[in-house]
């Protein structure tokens, strides 16, 4: 995983000095840390969020196996949006810390990669389902969850309406594994 954080900080040069990963080893775990110096005066929580998940997909695609993260940290206060974030990463979220970052097993930080480089290539021409979705099929009551999490704005769905809606979904969960690497 250093190796990774050190290529990731290689590319992000490229580009602006203004952002940065680090990862830092306690006795149990790993914590990975995002470094943003904010420079435009908007809400940089989206881009947190987001770096943070893909970094963590990116991980455990490479490793092979979805990475349950233990807990994650955010800077910036909790809001009204950040309501849906346990479906993304876990249960258990921090706000107004010192820094933002994800916490997982130490056990990680030696772990060998699972795929080849022409894999790592042609995860790169698709990588949209890397970040999209996890690496394993979900199960039903995550797929139910997921229902009711996006449709929460419509108040507690019937029964029939959770069940139309696994049906619906169906193909669109057997055509995205057909396209998993």
């Amino acid at each position: 995983m250093e190796e990774c954080v050190k290529h990731a900080n290689d590319f992000y040069s490229l580009f602006t000095s203004e952002f940065s990963w680090s990862l830092e080893k306690t006795r149990n775990d790993l914590i990975l840390t995002a470094h943003i110096k904010p420079m435009l005066s908007i809400d940089y929580r989206f881009i947190i969020q987001s770096l943070l998940l893909m970094a963590i997909r990116l991980f455990g695609w490479l490793l092979g196996e979805d990475i349950a993260i233990k807990s994650v940290s955010f800077t910036f206060a909790k809001n009204s949006t950040d309501e849906s974030l346990a479906y993304l990463l876990g249960n258990s979220i921090d706000y107004e810390c010192d820094a933002n970052s994800i916490r997982i097993a130490g056990a990680y930080a030696d772990a060998r990669l699972s795929c080849t480089r022409n894999q790592v290539a042609l995860m790169l021409e698709k990588k949209a389902y890397l970040f999209l979705g996890g690496q394993q099929t979900k199960t039903f009551s995550q797929e139910v969850r997921r229902i009711l999490l996006t449709n929460k704005n419509e108040g507690w769905l019937e029964v029939d309406e959770v069940a139309s809606s696994l049906i619906e979904s169906k193909p669109i969960m057997e055509k995205t594994q057909e396209r998993r690497f």
